[in-house]
């Protein structure tokens, strides 16, 4: 498990409002098929899957309405 936490910024959400916690999962498929397969499953993906460089990321939210994503970096293998 590896947990990341990034400072906040002036422009960044306050605690306890939307979109000011995501939770990210990294993939070791393709992003690509690993939305395919989730959105088969009735997972609903915010937009198409964006490519960042040395990442792809892909945004949807849990039944609780909290922000997730999928990455899929282009760097050691995962």
């Amino acid at each position: 498990l590896l947990l990341g936490l990034h400072p906040s910024g002036p422009q960044s959400p306050r605690p306890g409002v939307h979109g000011s916690i995501s939770v990210g999962l990294s993939v070791t498929k393709p992003i690509d098929e690993v939305v395919t397969e989730l959105t088969r499953r009735g997972v609903r993906f915010r937009g198409p899957v964006v490519d960042d460089g040395p990442v792809k990321l892909a945004f949807f939210a849990d039944a609780d309405g909290n922000d997730l994503y999928l990455c899929e970096t282009r760097w050691g293998g995962g």
